[in-house]
């Protein structure tokens, strides 16, 4: 993640994940241990537990990803395609 300014990509996976809870999205995987993700709150877990989490997981349906305005409580709100076009 990259942003312009400081601790955006914060606010953006703040988001994220208000977006995925939402839809019932349990986990991120954040592919690195880092300081930073830890810092927002990623933890780390066994290989196997991956591997169970990911069987309990994988065959559930995706959200609905499409344009629009994502809100601090996890809605996605539509845009209007004028706007969008620009």
């Amino acid at each position: 993640m990259f942003a312009s300014q400081t601790d955006a990509s914060k606010v953006a996976l703040y988001y994220l994940v208000q977006f995925l809870k939402k839809n019932q999205i349990s986990h991120v995987d954040c592919q690195q241990e880092t300081r930073h993700l830890s810092s927002l709150g990623a933890e780390s877990i066994p290989r196997s537990q991956f591997n169970q989490l990911l069987a309990k997981h994988k065959n559930l349906p995706s959200p609905v990803w499409k344009p629009g305005q994502l809100l601090a409580n996890g809605d996605l709100a539509p845009i209007d395609d004028q706007s969008h076009n620009k």
